[in-house]
């Protein structure tokens, strides 16, 4: 993120008009909605393999930080076609523009941190309670940072607060019989291996127990893993 905001600053201040940034600021939501629906969450019928490489290894394991920024390399070559683009049909000072798109594009990782608690926003909460609805219903709520292009084309769901599991171990079927105790729609679950980033986060929060740790940003009550072995639902 360091990286983008500062050459979104660069551009911006380097254009001819500087104002126009706020042009690309404000088609942001439809890029991330368009990306996030059709893009990232498109393939999966078409190519299921790319997408679990690409999006799906995010739902798999949600707070694991080294899925949740585009690669440096795919962002260069996109902004690069937008500024061709732009300057292809004339737009007025399309450094300002694309340096507007990288600004939001920063904003969106630091609301998309913020939403899985791994960054401190004062709206944090909101976009926590909006975001867990995405991942409990994949095909609802695509727009992180708002909720407008959601609400305008139907797939917005009501917020509320989902729990997460992570349990810490390769244990697929102890992860899916909790997911059936529960089984009330508001769950999701991720399975980190030992030593894994998303392992070591539960671990630092001391979100870990013999068998299952609570994101806490989405729920504030405990449901113990090893009741779900017996056959109890929490």
């Amino acid at each position: 993120m360091p990286v983008w905001a500062a050459v979104a600053s660069a551009l911006v201040a380097s254009s001819e008009a500087p104002y126009l940034a706020a042009v690309g600021s404000l088609a942001w939501p439809v890029i991330e909605y368009a990306a996030h629906r059709w893009a990232m969450h498109g393939i999966a019928r078409v190519w299921p393999r790319a997408y679990r490489r690409v999006h799906g290894v995010h739902h798999m394991y949600p707070t694991d930080t080294s899925h949740f920024t585009i690669p440096m390399p795919v962002v260069a070559i996109a902004a690069a076609l937008v500024w061709a683009a732009l300057w292809a049909i004339g737009a007025p000072s399309p450094m300002a523009i694309v340096g507007g798109l990288l600004s939001a594009m920063v904003a969106y990782d630091a609301a998309h941190l913020a939403a899985h608690g791994l960054l401190s926003l004062p709206f944090g909460k909101s976009l926590a309670a909006r975001h867990a609805g995405h991942h409990a219903r994949p095909t609802t709520n695509y727009g992180v940072t708002t909720g407008i292009i959601d609400r305008a084309l139907g797939t917005n769901a009501t917020a509320h607060r989902a729990r997460v599991c992570v349990v810490i171990g390769e244990d697929t079927n102890a992860a899916k019989t909790f997911s059936d105790a529960v089984g009330d729609g508001k769950l999701a679950f991720a399975i980190a291996t030992p030593g894994s980033p998303l392992a070591t986060i539960a671990g630092e929060r001391n979100m870990t127990d013999p068998g299952c740790a609570m994101v806490v940003q989405f729920a504030d009550e405990v449901i113990d893993l090893s009741e779900t072995h017996s056959g109890k639902k929490s």
